[in-house]
């Protein structure tokens, strides 16, 4: 990873939806970790977000968006 951009403290979200495995939020969050941004704990939804799964997505979104004016 290109490490010439300063990233520490910022916001970092990954989440997903997924069919199968579901691992690529996980893995971008490893990836990223060397980039000393603050990581939110990652999202992973089952199948196409509805109902219960939905509100979940708002809501972590709506955490994204607290935790950057926070910095």
């Amino acid at each position: 990873m290109q490490k010439d951009v300063d990233l520490e403290g910022l916001v970092c979200a990954t989440f997903g939806a997924y069919g199968h495995s579901g691992e690529a939020p996980k893995t971008l969050k490893r990836v990223l970790k060397d980039c000393n941004m603050e990581q939110m704990e990652v999202l992973r939804i089952l199948g196409k977000p509805s109902g219960p799964a939905l509100d979940e997505c708002r809501e972590y979104g709506a955490e994204i968006a607290r935790n950057m004016l926070e910095k």
